[in-house]
């Protein structure tokens, strides 16, 4: 049974591209007022939950939520994927993900929801905005991350004791 599921959904979704995906998941909503999405969740798991909530959420939310989770979700803040995102798309692209970030996640006032500072929301912009006008992906990326770095020190390595800083010294 599970497996003859996984079997129609590879088939269904892996074939069709990202646009046809998210038709899908409209035409779905309208014929049956439910979440597709919420519906494949509700019988998968894993990794494979995982990869097929990839595959029918809008390229652009999908990277702002990844920027998110980089940003103030994980431990530490994921230098690599945020360079990784920031720096393989393009500068339409970029833009795009900047308007839904600010959509989806708002004006953070002087703290973010998650108490993170304000300076860091700024630090992001300044990455989208210099990191469109450069045409060499390494410079970029070693900008994106010389930024994060810094970002990082200002903030929480003031509140951390010595020993803590030396252990976080390369986040």
């Amino acid at each position: 049974w599970y497996q003859r599921r996984v079997r129609a959904i590879i088939e269904i979704l892996a074939h069709r591209s990202n646009v046809q995906r998210q038709q899908i998941c409209i035409t779905y909503r309208k014929i049956y007022q439910k979440d597709l999405l919420e519906e494949l969740k509700s019988c998968l798991n894993g990794d494979f939950q995982d990869a097929v909530e990839a595959m029918v959420t809008d390229p652009v939310l999908f990277d702002v939520q990844l920027l998110h989770r980089a940003l103030f979700e994980l431990l530490t803040i994921d230098g690599e994927l945020l360079a990784e995102i920031v720096c393989s798309r393009t500068n339409v692209q970029l833009m795009a993900i900047q308007e839904k970030y600010a959509e989806v996640y708002g004006d953070p006032g002087e703290k973010t929801e998650t108490g993170q500072p304000l300076t860091l929301y700024k630090d992001i912009e300044k990455i989208f905005m210099e990191s469109r006008l450069m045409s060499d992906r390494e410079n970029a990326v070693e900008f994106v991350k010389k930024v994060l770095e810094d970002a990082y020190h200002r903030e929480w390595s003031p509140k951390m004791s010595p020993s803590d800083r030396d252990e976080q010294s390369q986040w």
